[in-house]
């Protein structure tokens, strides 16, 4: 999610230099900062799936993911 996030934040300069405004990639931004708070910055994009399980009130972490 790490080096995700520095292309994420990439886009959105690029997008508000020109007023385009991408509503979807401030909703993957919110979700690398969930996984970097939930202390999955070292994983991949996979930590979305996590992210979601977790934002859903599972409150648990997967084994896998543990």
């Amino acid at each position: 999610m790490n080096p995700g996030m520095k292309d994420v934040r990439l886009i959105l300069d690029g997008a508000g230099e020109v007023q385009l405004p991408l509503p979807f990639a401030s909703i993957v931004r919110d979700k690398c900062l969930a996984a970097q708070a939930h202390g999955l910055g070292q994983q991949d994009w996979c930590a979305f799936t996590e992210i979601a399980r977790l934002e859903a009130g599972s409150g648990k972490r997967s084994v896998a993911q543990a």
